[in-house]
């Protein structure tokens, strides 16, 4: 995992996943990306594209701050439309199972004693904003 930093955006599989979901419309891309967390063993790619998708529903709640590049902003307010409130639960859902011991997200970042509680605690905040 090539991360430079603990926020949601910042690293490698954010940023592709932004790609992906800048080059889509509705809510397909994030409906598919949450439902990535029913899989047996959560691998570090996965959990990265959860915590971005379940951080997108908040920004189209409302509920979290939008940062992001402004592509981003643009894709928010095109899609605005979006049933942000049904995604909520697999938002949840999707930041509780990254948060399991069997997810490798958690694992890699549980070895980073210096960084892990505030990574911890950011998607937990983001559950409780969602």
């Amino acid at each position: 995992m090539s991360s430079w930093g603990v926020g949601v955006f910042e690293n490698d599989d954010a940023q592709d996943w932004l790609d992906e979901l800048l080059s889509s419309t509705g809510s397909d891309c994030l409906h598919s990306t949450l439902e990535l967390a029913k899989t047996d063993y959560l691998e570090v790619s996965e959990g990265n594209r959860i915590v971005c998708a379940a951080y997108v529903v908040g920004m189209l709640l409302g509920k979290v701050e939008s940062h992001g590049s402004e592509e981003l902003a643009t894709w928010l307010t095109s899609n605005a439309d979006i049933d942000a409130v049904s995604l909520v639960p697999h938002a949840v859902d999707g930041i509780d199972r990254v948060l399991a011991a069997d997810s490798e997200l958690h694992e890699v970042w549980e070895e980073n004693e210096a960084h892990y509680p505030k990574w911890r605690q950011s998607l937990l905040n983001l559950r409780n904003e969602l």
